[in-house]
Protein backbone atom coordinates (compact mmCIF):
# COMPACT_ATOMS: atom_id res chain seq x y z
CA UNK A 1 0.00 0.00 0.00
CA UNK A 2 1.44 3.64 -0.68
CA UNK A 3 2.42 5.63 2.11
CA UNK A 4 2.55 9.74 1.77
CA UNK A 5 4.54 11.05 4.44
CA UNK A 6 5.80 14.58 2.76
CA UNK A 7 5.22 16.72 -0.29
CA UNK A 8 7.46 14.73 -2.30
CA UNK A 9 4.99 11.70 -2.33
CA UNK A 10 2.34 13.40 -2.69
CA UNK A 11 3.55 14.95 -5.64
CA UNK A 12 4.76 11.05 -7.14
CA UNK A 13 0.92 10.12 -6.89
CA UNK A 14 -0.34 13.31 -8.48
CA UNK A 15 2.70 13.60 -10.97
CA UNK A 16 0.34 13.12 -13.78
CA UNK A 17 -1.98 15.88 -13.51
CA UNK A 18 1.25 18.13 -14.87
CA UNK A 19 0.54 16.52 -18.17
CA UNK A 20 -2.74 17.36 -18.86
CA UNK A 21 -4.58 20.08 -20.73
CA UNK A 22 -7.53 21.43 -18.81
CA UNK A 23 -7.36 21.73 -14.81
CA UNK A 24 -8.46 18.64 -12.68
CA UNK A 25 -8.83 18.68 -8.71
CA UNK A 26 -8.14 16.08 -6.85
CA UNK A 27 -8.46 14.38 -3.19
CA UNK A 28 -6.67 11.02 -1.93
CA UNK A 29 -7.25 9.82 1.67
CA UNK A 30 -5.14 8.19 4.67
CA UNK A 31 -5.19 6.89 7.58
CA UNK A 32 -3.96 8.09 10.26
CA UNK A 33 -0.56 6.10 9.85
CA UNK A 34 -0.45 7.95 6.14
CA UNK A 35 -0.99 4.83 4.48
CA UNK A 36 -3.38 5.58 0.97
CA UNK A 37 -6.59 5.03 1.27
CA UNK A 38 -7.63 5.90 -2.05
CA UNK A 39 -7.95 8.95 -4.28
CA UNK A 40 -9.88 10.43 -7.06
CA UNK A 41 -10.73 13.66 -9.15
CA UNK A 42 -13.56 15.23 -7.27
CA UNK A 43 -13.84 18.17 -10.25
CA UNK A 44 -13.09 19.02 -13.63
CA UNK A 45 -12.21 22.33 -15.24
CA UNK A 46 -11.09 23.92 -18.13
CA UNK A 47 -7.45 25.29 -19.17
CA UNK A 48 -7.43 28.09 -16.73
CA UNK A 49 -10.08 27.58 -14.08
CA UNK A 50 -11.82 24.45 -12.04
CA UNK A 51 -15.11 24.86 -9.66
CA UNK A 52 -14.29 23.61 -6.49
CA UNK A 53 -16.79 22.59 -3.06
CA UNK A 54 -15.91 21.64 -0.06
CA UNK A 55 -18.93 19.05 0.33
CA UNK A 56 -17.83 16.85 -2.51
CA UNK A 57 -14.10 17.14 -1.27
CA UNK A 58 -15.27 16.07 2.29
CA UNK A 59 -18.29 13.51 0.83
CA UNK A 60 -15.23 11.02 -0.57
CA UNK A 61 -13.36 11.64 2.73
CA UNK A 62 -16.30 10.57 4.52
CA UNK A 63 -17.05 7.44 2.31
CA UNK A 64 -13.20 6.18 2.57
CA UNK A 65 -13.21 6.72 6.39
CA UNK A 66 -10.17 8.68 5.81
CA UNK A 67 -8.53 10.28 8.59
CA UNK A 68 -6.62 13.24 6.99
CA UNK A 69 -6.74 14.19 3.31
CA UNK A 70 -4.01 15.85 0.85
CA UNK A 71 -5.49 17.79 -1.94
CA UNK A 72 -3.70 18.62 -5.74
CA UNK A 73 -4.81 20.39 -8.68
CA UNK A 74 -3.31 21.66 -11.63
CA UNK A 75 -2.09 24.56 -13.42
CA UNK A 76 -1.75 23.83 -17.56
CA UNK A 77 -0.03 27.22 -18.28
CA UNK A 78 3.42 25.33 -16.78
CA UNK A 79 3.12 27.96 -13.70
CA UNK A 80 2.95 26.15 -10.23
CA UNK A 81 2.28 29.71 -8.10
CA UNK A 82 -0.66 29.74 -6.30
CA UNK A 83 -3.15 32.18 -7.73
CA UNK A 84 -5.04 34.51 -5.70
CA UNK A 85 -8.48 32.10 -5.98
CA UNK A 86 -6.29 29.00 -5.31
CA UNK A 87 -5.08 30.72 -1.88
CA UNK A 88 -8.82 31.50 -1.06
CA UNK A 89 -10.10 28.00 -1.84
CA UNK A 90 -7.57 26.36 0.20
CA UNK A 91 -8.06 28.41 3.22
CA UNK A 92 -11.86 27.94 2.89
CA UNK A 93 -11.20 23.85 3.01
CA UNK A 94 -8.58 24.11 5.90
CA UNK A 95 -11.51 25.77 7.56
CA UNK A 96 -13.86 23.40 6.11
CA UNK A 97 -11.38 20.38 7.29
CA UNK A 98 -11.40 21.75 10.90
CA UNK A 99 -15.32 22.15 10.96
CA UNK A 100 -15.33 18.28 10.37
CA UNK A 101 -12.62 16.79 12.10
CA UNK A 102 -10.41 15.94 9.29
CA UNK A 103 -7.32 17.18 8.46
CA UNK A 104 -6.24 18.83 4.99
CA UNK A 105 -2.64 17.72 4.99
CA UNK A 106 -1.35 19.45 1.71
CA UNK A 107 -2.69 20.77 -1.46
CA UNK A 108 -0.23 20.78 -4.23
CA UNK A 109 -0.65 22.65 -7.45
CA UNK A 110 1.22 20.78 -10.37
CA UNK A 111 2.60 22.04 -13.41
CA UNK A 112 4.39 20.06 -15.79
CA UNK A 113 7.46 18.57 -14.01
CA UNK A 114 7.40 21.08 -10.68
CA UNK A 115 5.04 21.10 -8.21
CA UNK A 116 3.83 23.53 -4.99
CA UNK A 117 3.28 22.81 -1.83
CA UNK A 118 1.31 24.84 0.71
CA UNK A 119 1.83 22.93 3.45
CA UNK A 120 6.26 23.08 2.68
CA UNK A 121 5.11 26.71 2.29
CA UNK A 122 3.56 27.24 5.43
CA UNK A 123 0.01 28.44 4.12
CA UNK A 124 -1.59 25.29 5.69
Amino acid sequence: MFNITCSREAYLYFKHLGSLEVEEFWVVGVHANRKLVGGERVFRGTVDACPVYARDIFRFACRKNASAIILAHNHPSGDNRPSAEDIRVTQKLKEASRLMGIPLLDHLIIAGENYWSFADSGLL
